[in-house]
């Protein structure tokens, strides 16, 4: 390659591109866990439904009885859940369920993985647990912090695709475009997530629209991640209002707070992947002008 001296900003360029792809996993790593745990705590999860249904049947067992009386349990349910009878009736039957004493094992069972696993959430190596009612505050920041630091990333990957583009084309000036075409081409076989236009053919072929627009969607996974769990915690704030006023409120206010600050962070990040975009659309461009 002539103008071997272009080799420390190629070198450069593709540890920033790298970086953003690390900052990125980290990111979506982030936003998977918080959604496993917001998933797993909502009021329609599996483990709340078994539950809701066990509690149903529950309902038709006095004491000593040996099997739930089906009339009993109609009468003794509220009006919102007598339209889950029969589906109460259902997963007792197929669950093989021959005794209100079996019954009785199985709530108490979903009651303490209720309490234990999904009302507290575990924090693997720190050995730490936080509340459910805290994850959109403290999920929130975590989302928030991985956002900026893509952020940043992308804004160090751009100004130095830049760079490197400019010296080379500057170093090109005895040469034509060789050196220039050369960069381009280096650093285009580095790229993973964006994806640089080919100079074979007449002109440039453009990138796949439907590619591009995955990559964005990742972007904007942390901001989708926390909206749920906001959203959440506003149709169930009954259930927080009724336990602390104070932390419902500080909760509520602070994730909303994370949540605008993820959206306008986000926001800069999917113009800096166009930029991005822009800028090698450009370079390929001249390349095949001339």
């Amino acid at each position: 390659m002539p103008g071997t001296g272009i080799n420390s900003y190629v070198e450069a360029a593709t540890s920033s591109s790298d970086r953003g792809r690390v900052v990125l996993l980290v990111l979506i790593t982030a936003s998977v866990l918080s959604f496993m745990a917001f998933w797993n705590t909502r009021q329609g999860s599996w483990l709340n439904s078994r539950l809701h249904m066990a509690r149903i049947v529950e309902t038709g067992c006095p004491s000593n009885a040996d099997k739930p009386d089906w009339d009993q349990v109609r009468n003794r349910l509220q009006p919102d859940d007598r339209a889950f009878l029969p589906q109460a009736r259902e997963f007792y039957e197929n669950r093989h369920i021959h005794s209100c004493a079996q019954l009785a094992e199985l709530v108490k069972d979903l009651e303490d993985v209720q309490t234990k696993e999904i009302n507290f959430i575990k924090i693997p190596f720190f050995g730490v647990q936080l509340d459910v009612n805290d994850l959109g505050m403290l999920g929130g920041f975590a989302l928030a912090v991985a956002v900026i630091w893509f952020r940043s990333s992308l804004a160090r990957e751009y100004e130095n695709l830049k760079l490197c583009f400019d010296t080379a084309r500057f170093q090109d000036k005895a040469q034509g475009n060789e050196l220039l075409q050369a960069c381009y081409e280096l650093l285009a076989m580095r790229q993973v997530l964006t994806t640089p236009r080919s100079l074979v053919g007449q002109p440039p072929s453009t990138r796949s629209f439907l590619w591009s627009q995955l990559v964005l969607a990742l972007y904007w996974l942390p901001l989708g991640v926390q909206a749920a769990i906001v959203y959440t915690d506003l149709r169930t704030s009954p259930l927080g209002w009724s336990v602390s006023h104070g932390n419902t409120i500080f909760v509520y206010s602070v994730e909303t707070s994370f949540l605008l600050l993820i959206f306008f962070v986000t926001f800069s990040c999917r113009n800096l992947a166009k930029d991005i975009d822009n800028l090698w659309d450009k370079v390929a461009e001249e390349l095949h002008s001339h």
